[in-house]
């Protein structure tokens, strides 16, 4: 097991990401990919043996801790929705703290430590990938199409 962080012990050293698919329900729907309608994270904390979960809904953020040994059945909610995962170690880069524009993927790139463009979920998809974070679930092919 990775050693903790000595400047936050309780924060996770990786997250993942999940990118839900949906239909389109809301007005911006229509600039997004049906793959990637929301975006949530969520990591392992060592410390208290739990999953540390932050899901920016649309009308409240929702973050949880989640024992190990019951955080399988919140995972399969996530997987039987058919989610893109992706996994990528902590960032500790300073991040654009500005906060005008405030959506899933703006909240989950600032608490993941993701720094640059991340205004919608395939934006940070891609800006995941650009920071080399692993492919871990891929229900759509995403990470083999040449624009995703």
């Amino acid at each position: 097991m990775e050693q903790v962080s000595a400047k936050d012990p309780y924060s996770p050293i990786w997250w993942n990401v999940a990118f839900m698919p949906r239909d389109t329900v809301h007005w911006w729907d229509v600039i997004t990919v049906k793959w990637a309608r929301h975006v949530l994270c969520w990591g392992y904390v060592v410390q208290t043996r739990s999953w540390l979960v932050v899901n920016p809904a649309i009308d409240k953020t929702i973050v949880c801790s989640i024992p190990d040994d019951e955080f399988d059945e919140y995972l399969s909610v996530i997987l039987e929705a058919d989610a893109t995962i992706l996994q990528i170690k902590a960032g500790h880069t300073k991040v654009l703290s500005q906060r005008i524009l405030q959506n899933c993927s703006t909240v989950v790139a600032r608490v993941i430590g993701i720094n640059g463009p991340a205004l919608t979920p395939k934006m940070l998809y891609k800006r995941l990938r650009a920071n080399n974070a692993t492919v871990k679930v891929d229900p759509f092919n995403v990470c083999k199409s040449p624009s995703p």
